[in-house]
């Protein structure tokens, strides 16, 4: 009798139970063991005859308090780059929302950051508006600025976005590495993101 138990709870384990396991196992690790793509086109160094991935290239902007940042302050850190407009639109506060679902993530790792640049020439809500009606952290979350062809030209050269993709996320790695695009108007693209992050903490970027 008890032989005939075990049996048939093997078959229900095996039947039932086991291809739940499998779903449910492969379903978890889908993000954590998946490669993020590196963008940009790559170059060939001949001194070391390795292909080198693009990278954000050095820069030097204005803080909220009208300090210089530099990007060397990033390295390290996994850090998510936005273009906000001149004139905050519905599309601006929709990314806003994301990048704040991110700040509130990771309120206790440090090297996650957030970096806004702001077009400096007429902008109708600045950098330091920005600061003040919204609950940003500063320390993590960069409000940069700059006149408006530095800005543009970072976000396109650096970041490889055009000038107008003012709804999109960019995701860098701790190498200066861009390793995702995501529509920061779409709550499950912010949920991608944050995967995807997780993803490159666990990987050490990799």
């Amino acid at each position: 009798m008890d032989r005939k138990r075990a049996y048939l709870l093997l078959v229900v384990f095996l039947v039932f139970i086991l291809p739940v396991l499998i779903i449910l196992i492969l379903k978890t690790g889908k993000t954590e063991y998946k490669n993020l793509p590196v963008y940009g086109s790559q170059t060939f160094d001949p001194n070391t005859r390795d292909s080198i991935s693009h990278k954000v290239p050095p820069f030097s902007l204005k803080n909220t308090s009208g300090h210089p940042f530099k990007s060397e302050e990033l390295n390290g850190s996994v850090y998510v780059v936005s273009l906000h407009p001149v004139h905050c639109d519905d599309t601006c506060r929709k990314v806003q929302e994301q990048l704040l679902r991110v700040q509130n993530s990771y309120t206790h790792i440090e090297n996650v950051m957030i970096v806004s640049l702001f077009p400096k020439d007429g902008s109708a809500s600045g950098s330091e508006n920005f600061a003040l009606q919204n609950e940003i952290d500063t320390q993590r979350w960069k409000l940069l600025t700059a006149n408006s062809d530095e800005i543009n030209d970072l976000w396109e050269q650096g970041y490889l976005q055009e000038e107008a993709a003012h709804q999109n996320l960019v995701l860098t790695d701790q190498y200066g590495r861009i390793r995702g695009i995501y529509d920061g108007t779409q709550r499950e693209e912010g949920k991608r993101l944050m995967d995807e992050i997780n993803l490159l903490l666990r990987m050490d970027g990799k």
